[in-house]
């Protein structure tokens, strides 16, 4: 046999194979490459009991650390769990800002070489000053020490973004225009891109910042855990409360091998509305904060006492009386209880002994406010009659903070 038949019957054997493959499915890869990336990890939080999140990829049923899982002074209580009305898909989880997170194991460099995405339906309740320089995280495997790996959370006002460790370097990602709101449904998402060096945050589907990896550095991972609702490195207070941590409420949260696009993104975003009509649930106060339920069975919980339903209160002031119902005023820590990240929060009375707790009524914005004096009068405000307006006038602050509506407005259960 000529060297000229064998290759003929070389390359006839080759054509062969590769309609062979082709016909059992052999050659898909280029077809699949066009493909939306598959999840790495998915945690829907559709439980509505217990203390474990199932992550559906691989199966594993994921502890839920939270304060009470285990109670000293009352009865223990499960995490935080909301009904489907007021969630994307399923049920959801309200992180409570300083127990609540999920533990789980590290994501390998393996699966994430060719590029990843993270995702996660988010609903601030309020926002931390950033201790530490830290985000309050949505999901973290970090370590700022060795340069490695990534934190994806916001920051204070609203602003949000990632940061990340390229061995030689981190760089921080920042959102500062499209910030987070208060108590409402957002989809964050974040996306690296190797072969571009590229990372992209979108907001709701839109890509909202985008930044270059450091040149010739690779993105790598600290052999630490991966982190649901806190970060990785959280400062501690006092040794005991943990800072860094999200509060509100999460949903859909997932990591997936490599980077979506925009479009992809705006799919998923679609497929969870579908039961909600293409439009996230409005909340209420009870969706996005604790309930003075979750108390009940305290022994050491005074019952005749104005005290704000959960976390750390403070000098309470500027009180007044004002169609039958009396209005106090308080600083207030939403994240736990314990001095910090002070906010201002709200009571009302009719006869000074039953006390409820209203949406708090001022939180920190980009200044200085501080506590002082209050005047409260009635007037015509917006073309309303009957509106009061209390003004604070606090002691070396940067803007003056003022609350103009209708006096005990939001007085509904």
């Amino acid at each position: 046999m000529t060297t000229m038949d064998n290759m003929r019957r070389a390359t006839a054997a080759a054509l062969l194979a590769a309609l062979a493959a082709a016909s059992c499915g052999g050659v898909k890869a280029a077809a699949d490459s066009t493909r939306p990336a598959a999840d790495i990890a998915h945690w829907s939080f559709d439980e509505q009991r217990g203390s474990t999140a199932l992550e559906s990829v691989s199966g594993r049923a994921d502890k839920i650390e939270y304060v009470f899982n285990t109670a000293r002074y009352k009865p223990s209580s499960d995490p935080l769990w909301r009904p489907a009305p007021a969630c994307i898909r399923g049920g959801c989880l309200l992180f409570d800002g300083y127990s609540t997170k999920m533990t789980v194991p590290a994501l390998s460099v393996a699966q994430l070489q060719n590029g990843w995405t993270l995702s996660a339906w988010v609903a601030p309740h309020a926002f931390e000053w950033g201790d530490g320089g830290n985000y309050s995280a949505f999901l973290s495997q970090f370590d700022e020490q060795s340069r490695q790996g990534f934190s994806l959370g916001m920051y204070r006002f609203g602003t949000w973004g990632i940061r990340l460790g390229f061995g030689s370097e981190n760089i921080d990602v920042r959102v500062r225009g499209a910030v987070l709101p208060r108590d409402a449904w957002s989809f964050v998402a974040a996306s690296y891109d190797p072969a571009a060096r590229q990372v992209r945050l979108y907001l709701n589907g839109e890509q909202v910042a985008n930044a270059a990896a450091p040149a010739g550095a690779t993105f790598t991972l600290p052999q630490r855990p991966l982190v649901v609702g806190s970060h990785s490195q959280s400062v501690m207070l006092e040794g005991v409360f943990r800072l860094n941590s999200f509060l509100g409420l999460m949903d859909e949260v997932r990591i997936s091998a490599g980077a979506a696009s925009a479009g992809e993104l705006k799919r998923s975003m679609a497929a969870d509305l579908g039961a909600h009509g293409g439009k996230p649930p409005a909340l209420t106060m009870s969706d996005v904060s604790v309930g003075r339920e979750v108390f009940d069975g305290d022994r050491h919980r005074p019952q005749f006492h104005a005290m704000p339903n959960y976390g750390w209160m403070n000098e309470p002031h500027a009180p007044f009386y004002y169609k039958g119902n009396y209005h106090l005023f308080f600083q207030k820590n939403p994240f736990g209880p314990f001095w910090h990240q002070i906010h201002w929060g709200h009571w009302t009375s009719p006869d000074m002994v039953r006390w409820r707790e209203l949406p708090m009524a001022l939180a920190p914005e980009n200044g200085e406010l501080r506590a002082g004096r209050h005047l409260v009068r009635q007037r015509q405000l917006r073309g309303r009659r009957h509106a009061c307006a209390v003004l604070h006038c606090g002691q070396r602050q940067r803007r003056h903070a003022r609350a103009d509506r209708p006096c005990g407005a939001g007085e509904r259960q």
